[in-house]
């Protein structure tokens, strides 16, 4: 009967990660088969993060895999050798990606690892160009140098934990199945909504970047889930080292799981300053927000590591005092949650959120921009005019252009057609600075504004339908012809 039951299980497993790993196979598929064919890859055909999530898809179906095999032959020990393999597996392939796939521009030909790390940030065709300082404090300006292998120790950690705490779901799950013990059923539950809750963040984080735009003090939209995101991973290791020593002393069972997720938390702190540059975002303003003297570290930071802890500590003061879960409904949860998880994690995997306004193209929040905008300048083609008066009636119908719900190319160069321009300048945008061009947020239409991009010189949009391109063109015309421009 056990047997039927695993065997049940391990099928669902199986056919669960292959579905919730469509979306980054597919992004693999379709790289090598550009490579194979043309030897490189266009930068506008390169899919959206396709490291790490493809080889951590890959490891995952491995470790999966070969799970009936790692039960049978190693019995207690099957995760280990499972998990051993995937990660194997995940830094084989990542590195094969890294080091043999070539993203090429018309003017680069670069190696995906030192794409990866500039992709985020700044447009690739402003590589090279020299930055003296960072007065604005512009995480661009920070980034901005030689390439740094050091910067993926931040995504190796996060795709590392990814790894160990889905197979351990998974594996544990059916080792339960197999021998009938439930003592680590609830901690493995838990471990599973933590495990696909940050997953979930991961990829939300790759399509919005948490909604950061390029400053190093963020949003409080993008400091609170900055946060959430810090300490979730912290809770998300401590609960996988937590849930092999239940009923064990509390200084094992409490404690050891609590220090091992705030130190992964700080080892997260880590990786961001590593791939800051020595830096660290700043979340706000005011002594809570300041680096302490003689470190980066700023009180929230501290706070934020500290919390991860306590909150590790709290959940398995709780899961201590009752472990079992043999309850007929708790074994139909697990079900229902196995079935949750793959659902969920093919969800965030598939869903990329899109605008319907040009307000909120790809969550760069014109809005914003738009209430703060103190000069608008007009471009046919040619040089920047100026606007003297600032419409606020006008930006308002200019933020509400309609535009499709899907990128209509995966293009981010900066040679597409941009025939007619306006660019939204905040008081911040106008002070002098040691560039040449003009600062602020351009709005590109093409020559029959049947498509629309925008650049906020950290990274340009796709390039969307325009709904209504006639609007569009009245709108634009309008805004140009304030001055008789």
């Amino acid at each position: 009967m056990k047997s039927k039951q695993f065997n049940r299980y391990y099928l669902f497993s199986c056919l669960g990660v292959l579905i919730a790993s469509y979306y980054p196979l597919s992004m693999g598929v379709r790289v090598i088969t550009d490579m194979l064919v043309n030897g490189t890859v266009m930068k506008e055909n390169y899919p959206k993060y396709i490291i790490p999530y493809t080889p951590i898809s890959v490891a995952i179906i491995i470790g999966v895999l070969l799970m009936p095999l790692f039960i049978r032959f190693f019995k207690k020990f099957a995760f280990a050798g499972g998990v051993l393999s995937a990660i194997g597996v995940f830094f084989g392939l990542e590195l094969l990606f890294e080091q043999k796939v070539v993203v090429s521009t018309a003017e680069t030909v670069t190696k995906l690892e030192d794409w990866q790390m500039f992709m985020c940030y700044v447009p690739p065709e402003g590589w090279g160009e020299t930055v003296t300082t960072y007065k604005t404090q512009t995480a661009v300006d920070i980034l901005m140098g030689d390439y740094n292998p050091a910067f993926k120790l931040h995504f190796y950690i996060i795709s590392v934990l990814l790894i160990i705490t889905i197979l351990n779901c998974l594996y544990g799950f059916g080792q339960m199945i197999k021998n009938g013990d439930k003592k680590r059923c609830k901690s493995l539950i838990l471990q599973s909504i933590c495990s696909v809750v940050f997953l979930g963040l991961c990829i939300l984080a790759c399509f919005t970047a948490f909604w950061r735009d390029g400053s190093i003090q963020v949003s409080s939209l993008s400091a609170a889930l900055m946060t959430v995101f810090f300490v979730l991973f912290g809770v998300t290791a401590g609960v996988f080292v937590g849930s092999f020593l239940l009923g064990k002393r509390k200084l094992i069972s409490v404690w050891l799981p609590a220090i091992s997720a705030s130190v992964m938390t700080l080892l997260m702190y880590i990786g961001e300053m590593i791939l800051l540059n020595g830096h660290l975002y700043i979340l706000g303003s005011g002594f809570l927000f300041e680096s302490l003297p003689g470190i980066v570290f700023a009180p929230i930071d501290l706070l934020v590591i500290l919390l991860s802890g306590c909150i590790t500590a709290l959940i398995f003061t709780l899961l201590n005092k009752q472990q079992n879960c043999s309850k007929p409904t708790q074994k139909i949860s697990i079900i229902v949650l196995a079935i949750a998880v793959s659902i969920v994690v093919a969800v965030c995997f598939l869903t990329n959120p899109v605008p319907d306004t040009l307000a909120n193209v790809e969550h760069l929040n014109l809005e914003s921009v738009k209430e703060n905008t103190v000069s608008v300048l007009v471009s046919d083609g040619e040089s920047y005019t100026p606007i003297g008066a600032v419409n606020q009636e006008l930006l308002n119908e200019l933020c509400s252009i309609k535009i499709s719900g899907n990128e209509i190319s995966l293009n981010r160069s900066e040679d597409r057609d941009k025939t007619h321009t306006l660019v939204l300048q905040t008081a911040k945008d106008t002070e002098p600075t040691i560039y040449s061009y003009v600062k602020g947020w351009y709005i590109h239409f093409d020559s029959t504004f049947t498509s629309v991009w925008v650049s906020n010189d950290v990274k340009p949009t796709l390039s969307y339908k325009v709904i209504n391109p006639q609007e569009a063109k009245q709108i634009y015309e309008n805004i140009k012809n304030l001055n008789g421009v």
